[in-house]
């Protein structure tokens, strides 16, 4: 067994693995090293392919992830509020993504920005720009290993709440039927590119990305590929991503003075 002191002495390398078990696997002596001992080299070099092999995927997490996507979404609850008195409502609207590795996740990005990701947005221009609705108003996303997300956020007034979400799934709906004029694709495109550059200006950031794309994706594409692959996505791309996300079930949450009858109709 490793005692409390080995697992001090490990968890100084800052590694996300079961120090324990890891130690364990490798049949690492339970005598930490003496204060002021630098951490071996070699002992060092086994931990990381431990940890690297554990996160392989293996036959089992394939077939894992292959039943997972068979699986028709149906959320659990498709609405959630929080009744507060408050003087602003938060709005979050979502729906099932892709996981993290999906052939379409450059396409999921362009779609991302062009839809709410800045001042340029289509929903901040319709929402805020056009309307005056909402002071807060974008779309995010995230990837898992078998699933995702994508979700819009809403800041706004409680007498206004309803008329804000009408324009958001406008949009929505707009997306998915007609795409998106090849204008703003190109302008998402532009802010994703020159986004990627600019945010790997210092060690620290270019060695997070390389570390997260080596665990996350298994490669370490250059800057110039990413950048290739950004540049690939077609506004057929964006339309087709659109209807893949924005066609399914959807889930509402609502923090704000409102009960949840008040929203039942919409997640019918």
């Amino acid at each position: 067994d490793v005692c409390s002191s080995d697992l001090e002495w490990l968890e100084d390398i800052g590694t996300a693995v079961e120090i324990g078990r890891v130690v364990r696997a490798l049949k690492l002596s339970s005598e930490p090293p003496k204060a002021g001992t630098r951490f071996p080299t070699e002992l060092a070099a086994k931990l990381a392919n431990a940890t690297m092999a554990s996160l392989t995927p293996d036959a089992s997490s394939e077939r894992w992830l292959a039943l997972v996507e068979s699986v028709a979404f149906s959320p659990v609850r498709t609405l959630v509020v929080t009744n507060r008195p408050s003087e602003q409502a938060h709005v979050v609207l979502g729906h099932r993504s892709f996981r993290r590795d999906d052939p379409d996740r450059y396409a999921f990005a362009v779609l991302n920005q062009a839809l709410g990701g800045g001042m340029a947005s289509r929903l901040f221009q319709e929402v805020r720009e056009r309307r005056g609705l909402a002071y807060s108003v974008y779309s995010y996303r995230a990837a898992y290993a078998d699933a995702g997300a994508v979700a819009v956020y809403v800041g706004t007034g409680p007498d206004k709440v309803h008329e804000t979400l009408d324009v958001v799934q406008d949009v929505l709906d707009a997306v998915v039927a007609d795409g998106l004029p090849d204008d703003e694709v190109a302008a998402a495109k532009g802010h994703l590119k020159g986004a990627t550059a600019l945010s790997l200006e210092s060690s620290s950031s270019r060695m997070h990305r390389n570390g997260r794309a080596e665990l996350v994706e298994g490669e370490i594409p250059t800057l110039d590929e990413l950048q290739a692959r950004v540049e690939a996505v077609t506004p057929d791309d964006v339309r087709r991503v659109a209807q893949r996300m924005f066609e399914g079930p959807q889930v509402l949450s609502v923090v704000g003075p409102f009960d949840e009858a008040d929203f039942a109709s919409r997640v019918a």
